[in-house]
């Protein structure tokens, strides 16, 4: 099993927001909550001036992404913002989501951020809190009546 990051490009947005909407469909969620969700699932070119994204290959194959976002691109801040951790959900349960999140952690660590913070998929918070996350709070989700925890890690 060979993994190789990359870097993707615009054009890799549409085989990423298919892994997006793969992904969280795995979680069993009605297709009227996925549809509703299309927007926040689906990547175009404008994700790239604010966000700095990361793939992963396992052998010759998409495997998974993530994003960290910062208020400027340009102007690395003391805390980031992971937006996007998805896997194929062919393999979760592999070490991806763990390889891509201390991938993600040594980037933000590399660029002097202290804090590295993320609104969790409720599936994902048990995850994010074997990784050393601490959740600190609820935040609307995009759905009324949706929450989602607040997960920080502290990068000092």
């Amino acid at each position: 099993m060979k993994i190789t990051f990359f870097e993707p490009t615009p054009a890799d947005a549409p085989t990423l927001s298919a892994l997006m909407q793969a992904s969280k469909a795995h979680w069993g969620y009605s297709e009227a909550q996925l549809l509703a969700w299309q927007d926040d699932l689906t990547l175009d070119e404008s994700h790239w001036e604010q966000h700095v994204l990361w793939a992963v290959m396992l052998d010759e194959d998409l495997a998974g992404f993530y994003s960290l976002a910062f208020a400027e691109r340009q102007s690395m801040s003391s805390k980031v913002k992971m937006e996007n951790l998805f896997i194929d959900p062919n393999l979760i349960g592999k070490g991806l989501g763990r390889a891509l999140f201390e991938h993600a952690v040594a980037r933000a660590k590399e660029w002097g951020s202290l804090e590295l913070w993320l609104e969790a998929d409720p599936h994902a918070e048990a995850f994010y809190a074997y990784l050393g996350m601490k959740k600190t709070g609820l935040v609307p989700g995009a759905s009324p009546g949706r929450y989602l925890p607040l997960m920080i890690l502290n990068l000092a």
